[in-house]
This record gives structure tokens, C-alpha cells and sequence, in this order.
């Protein structure tokens, strides 16, 4: 880059250079499995049969997700591929937080102990459900 001051102006600060994809989808990836409470392993299958250590070289940005398997990482975290490739991650409370962490691990169940225990789910956050009986 060719200095365009004065000789001996001191030269302005260099330019950063834009973080690599690896850097910002790694972590990113690991943040939001941590977040829904899942372990490699777990999301692995809810995204549809990913290898554990495969998600670990993503997270660890040895290796880039293709569309494909950003589209599977997804939809085993819940989320759009959007909430993936945003810069922040998204605002949440902790009981948002929980309840996806359950909701998550509720998917790896087998299919009747999961409709059993979202019929009950559905049951207690019904607008006409009483949660205390007189």
C-alpha cells in the first residue's frame, strides 16, 4: 500500500481484512447447539444423520457447510438457515431458551412418548386449560 502522507507522517492504520466464513460460521454453529442444549452427537441426528466429528471440524472452522448441510444443521437446530448466517445471535430469554433446549430434545424421543408429551405440553400453555383444578 503506498504511503500517501509527508515523508516521516506517521501512515494510516492498515485495513483489517474481513473475517474468513470459517471464523464466523463455526462459532456460530456452536453457539445456537449449545444454546438448544445439544450435544454433537444429538444434533448429528436431528440434522438428519451429520457425523458428530463433522460438526466438530465445522465448529472448529476446519471445514465450511455447504448449503445442504447448513440446510440439515438447521432444521436439527430449529432455526432458518438465516438465524445460522446472521452476525448476532438472536436475543432470547433463558426460559425461551430452556423450552427450546427441551423441545429439542424432545425430538429425539421415540414418536408416541413425544406426541404423549406434547398433548400434555398443549394441554398446559392452552389459553382455557386451568393449571390448578378447585
Amino acid at each position: 500500500m503506498p504511503h500517501r502522507g509527508p515523508p516521516g507522517a506517521p501512515s494510516a492504520a492498515p485495513i483489517r481484512p474481513s473475517p474468513r466464513i470459517e471464523e464466523l460460521l463455526g462459532p456460530r454453529i456452536r453457539l445456537l447447539r449449545e444454546q438448544a442444549g445439544l450435544t454433537q452427537t444429538e444434533l448429528g441426528l436431528l440434522a438428519g444423520g451429520l457425523a458428530p466429528a463433522e460438526i466438530s471440524r465445522y465448529e472448529t472452522g476446519r471445514r465450511v457447510p455447504g448449503l445442504i448441510a447448513l440446510h440439515r444443521l438447521a432444521r436439527g437446530l430449529g432455526l432458518p438457515i438465516s438465524a445460522i448466517l446472521e452476525p448476532q445471535p438472536p436475543l432470547t430469554s433463558p426460559m425461551f431458551r430452556d423450552l427450546d433446549a427441551v423441545l429439542a430434545r424432545l425430538r429425539l424421543q421415540a414418536p408416541g412418548v413425544r406426541d404423549r408429551t406434547i398433548r400434555v405440553m398443549n394441554m398446559l400453555i392452552a389459553d382455557d386449560a386451568p393449571l390448578i383444578q378447585p
